[in-house]
């Protein structure tokens, strides 16, 4: 349910209430955030079963521990939150203290989850994605959209996303973009997971969001092999070929291609990073079968169609039926600029 601002906005001191008449649009938004963090405040008190103390857990504390733990330590997580190394080691050590509890081992390891972590690292990330839905919340009542947009997706899609990821910027100052790139099944999961709010989904057709593109599949070579001169490719030609599989966002939708033609596929390598692939077919390793959007680094290889043709389909997607916030705000975007057929869709 959207949030109603109250009449009156209500701020702490000291355990005490005081409310006061709301007259301005500044105030609605202080009073927005004076309710974002007594909202936190409570959550995380139920959540964590923390008595009232001389402290009081935090936003920044949560997001910080949870950081150190996706980024694997606190110098990396520092760098991604735009902090000191020391500031967010002094945030996870207030919020250890806050529990009472040890979170993270420290040492040259990293930063590895102790038990007691372990059990409050979903409790923690549940925390912040109720945050983020109310701020989320108060954006439409406020008009102003703040906060993160978190938008995965596959290897090299990011590309077709760059001039509405600007425009977006443009409108939105406010709104940080976080952009998270990974496999097929990642993105779909962290959307699912609620880790990203609106993902960009490779399948072998338009299933669920909005249809964004169509991206053809090519054989690439060497220039200088034997097939580099052919018009299309079928995978029989290529049968003969030691074979490089990209695992990097496409995987599921090559060995099916190969299923369905009953061939077997027995890849020399796989290869996550879609540049070392490249590479790897540029010094005439293997040959490999590509969406045509990673082929960003044509120098010495030709891209030949494979036939029969084949498309993956990408569509953005969101866990939730009607998105709110930041990802509302994307998705009108996306539809405004596919009602203008937007400039940088794939040709088909």
């Amino acid at each position: 349910m959207p949030l109603t601002p109250p009449a009156t906005l209500t701020e702490r001191h000291g355990g005490v209430h005081r409310c006061r008449r709301r007259t301005s649009d500044d105030e609605l938004f202080r009073g927005v955030d004076l309710w974002l963090n007594y909202q936190l405040d409570q959550f995380c008190s139920i959540i964590f079963r923390v008595r009232d103390g001389d402290g009081d857990l935090n936003l920044a504390q949560l997001r910080t521990f949870v950081c150190v733990v996706d980024e694997g330590s606190f110098t990396r997580a520092a760098a991604m939150l735009g902090v000191t190394q020391s500031g967010a080691s002094h945030a996870v050590a207030s919020l250890e203290r806050e529990l009472g509890l040890p979170l993270i081992h420290r040492g040259r390891a990293g930063g590895g989850l102790t038990a007691h972590g372990e059990r409050m690292l979903p409790h923690a990330r549940e925390a912040l994605r109720r945050i983020d839905r109310i701020v989320e919340d108060a954006a439409t009542v406020t008009g102003r959209h703040f906060g993160r947009l978190r938008l995965a997706c596959v290897p090299h899609v990011c590309q077709l996303l760059a001039p509405l990821i600007a425009e977006f910027g443009r409108r939105y100052p406010d709104v940080e973009v976080v952009l998270l790139e990974g496999t097929d099944e990642e993105v779909t999961k962290w959307v699912d997971e609620e880790i990203a709010d609106l993902a960009v989904s490779s399948t072998a057709e338009f299933e669920r969001g909005i249809p964004l593109a169509e991206d053809r599949l090519v054989a690439v070579v060497n220039r200088e092999h034997a097939l580099a001169q052919a018009t299309s490719l079928s995978l029989t030609d290529l049968a003969d070929e030691p074979f490089i599989l990209s695992d990097g966002g496409c995987e599921s939708l090559i060995r099916r291609l190969y299923c369905t033609a009953g061939l077997p596929l027995h890849p020399k390598l796989r290869i996550r990073d879609m540049s070392t692939l490249l590479a790897l077919v540029r010094e005439q390793v293997g040959v490999t079968i590509i969406p045509e959007l990673s082929f960003a680094d044509p120098q010495g290889l030709t891209a030949i169609p494979v036939t029969p043709a084949t498309h993956r389909y990408l569509s953005l997607i969101t866990r939730h039926n009607t998105p709110i916030g930041p990802a509302k705000a994307f998705f009108e975007l996306i539809e405004m600029y596919q009602g203008q057929r937007c400039p940088h869709e794939v040709a088909t």
